[in-house]
């Protein structure tokens, strides 16, 4: 055969074996797979909390199983000091029989494994954290350091002990200054002498207001890389329906039913901003995005980017109408054509 006939079959053999398997190792993805989708239709709770497990570290992938999960009517709890675990699990709620899983105490971000291990260990050998006192007095060693500390009252994990997590935070060096305090009395040898009052010392916080909801949601996403409780964008989803809004998950369905090239309007967070280069040398951005059902990212170029640059900084949602295109891959290309403050938009139409 020729040689230009020889390096085309070449180039289709070389494609081929990239995911060319042989029968019995098809079958035995066939089996996996069958098995993961059944324990996914059966046990969707048990799925979920291992596979969340699986990618603790991964902020990613939770963020996309919290949302598929959510979209099952699956309960995800806020991580909680007293009834979390170091890793997913999937409970049962006693009063009404109702399933949920608590979310791991190590998925917050910067607190530690064996650190969060030490924490569980403790409260499964003396009992829940009564007070905010009796945590701070409990609290392992490994774990005092005002980082920790920080993302376990951004996360909600210390709600349980105390809902004002704007107090706890603004009072960081008074937690922190307690602990110390109390460690240094535990082990000097005046400890059974003032055992009585170390029992009632309490602490002294200044006054302060609880967080917006805004603002709980946006220490949240700090903590946990992600939204759990709520989206930003939840409070507007009325107005959005009026508004035409597309949702993340309706996008391909849209722009199948209307045809490459239609404009749609979406909605919500910006959670990052991505720098790149044509081969002409002319920048342009990749602008990632997340609204209550998922993730989704879309194009923009200098004069659309400054305005988006501005709503990453303030951390406010946004509404975006963006022209599509579906490449020859099939995927939909989006491209920013407006941006628009949201809280403006709602005004204007209740107006």
């Amino acid at each position: 055969i020729s040689s230009d006939l020889a390096n085309q079959i070449f180039d289709q053999i070389s494609a081929f074996a990239g995911y060319g398997f042989n029968k019995s190792h098809a079958a035995g993805y066939a089996m996996i797979t069958y098995q993961t989708a059944w324990l996914r239709a059966h046990y969707p709770y048990e799925f979920f909390s291992a596979s969340m497990s699986l990618e603790i570290s991964d902020t990613d992938k939770l963020g996309s199983f919290v949302i598929e999960a959510k979209s099952q009517g699956i309960q995800i709890q806020n991580p909680s000091i007293n009834s979390s675990s170091v890793e997913f699990i999937s409970l049962c709620n006693t009063t009404d029989n109702s399933n949920y899983i608590e979310y791991g105490l190590s998925a917050i971000k910067n607190v530690g494994f064996s650190a969060m291990e030490e924490l569980v260990l403790e409260r499964e050998k003396n009992g829940k954290f009564l007070s905010l006192e009796d945590f701070l007095k409990r609290i392992p060693v490994s774990i005092i350091n005002k980082r920790m500390l920080e993302n376990l009252i951004k996360s909600g994990a210390i709600d349980c002990v105390h809902p004002n997590r704007n107090q706890l935070l603004q009072n960081i060096d008074v937690l922190i200054s307690f602990c110390d305090l109390f460690k240094r009395e535990n082990n000097s040898n005046q400890n059974i002498l003032f055992a009585q009052e170390e029992q009632n010392l309490k602490v002294k916080l200044n006054a302060v207001e609880m967080f917006s909801q805004s603002e709980k949601l946006e220490n949240e996403f700090s903590a946990l890389g992600l939204y759990l409780s709520s989206h930003p964008i939840e409070p507007y989803k009325n107005i959005l329906k009026n508004l035409d809004i597309i949702q993340s998950i309706q996008i391909e369905r849209e722009v199948k039913k209307r045809g490459s090239g239609c404009r749609i309007k979406l909605a919500g967070i910006v959670s990052r901003v991505q720098m790149r280069t044509t081969k002409r040398g002319s920048k342009f951005y990749i602008v990632y995005m997340t609204d209550s059902f998922g993730p989704y990212d879309f194009l923009a170029f200098d004069d659309v980017y400054f305005e988006v640059k501005e709503f990453l900084e303030k951390n406010k949602p946004i509404l975006v109408s963006v022209e599509t295109k579906v490449e020859d891959s099939g995927r939909v290309r989006l491209n920013a054509l407006e941006v628009k403050d949201i809280q403006r938009e709602a005004l204007s139409y209740s107006e």
